[in-house]
């Protein structure tokens, strides 16, 4: 899941490592939630 999540980080124009950028880091929380 981080794997995909870091990949949307170039597909998506989001700042390397976005997970862990606080502008970012509820959608990733969203994100591991989800599926």
């Amino acid at each position: 899941r981080r794997m995909a999540w870091a990949i949307g980080d170039i597909i998506e124009n989001r700042p390397a490592l976005s997970r862990w950028h606080p502008d970012h880091a509820a959608a990733f929380e969203a994100f591991l939630k989800s599926e």
